[in-house]
C-alpha cells in the first residue's frame, strides 16, 4: 500500500478525478488569468495528443529482434 500514489491522500479513482476537477473549476472562478491559460492550453493539449495517438498507430512501436539487446537489471 506504500507504492500506491493515492495512499497519502487515500484519493483513488473517480474521486480524485472529481477533486481534480473541482480545484481547477475553483481556480478558474477565483482567478481570471488562469481562464486564458486553460483557454490556450487545453486545445493545445488536444491537438498534441491526437497527433502523437495518430503518430504512433501510424509507426507502432516495434520489438527488437535480438534477445542480447534486452538489459535484465532488477
Amino acid at each position: 500500500m506504500a507504492d500506491d500514489p493515492g495512499a497519502k491522500w487515500g484519493l483513488r479513482g473517480t474521486t480524485a478525478l472529481l477533486v481534480t476537477l473541482a480545484a481547477v473549476v475553483a481556480l478558474a472562478i477565483a482567478v481570471p488569468v488562469f481562464r486564458v491559460i486553460l483557454l490556450i492550453s487545453l486545445p493545445l493539449g488536444a491537438v498534441v495528443a491526437a497527433g502523437l495517438y495518430l503518430w504512433h498507430k501510424k509507426r507502432p512501436i516495434k520489438e527488437p529482434k535480438d534477445e542480447s539487446i534486452h538489459l535484465d537489471l532488477k
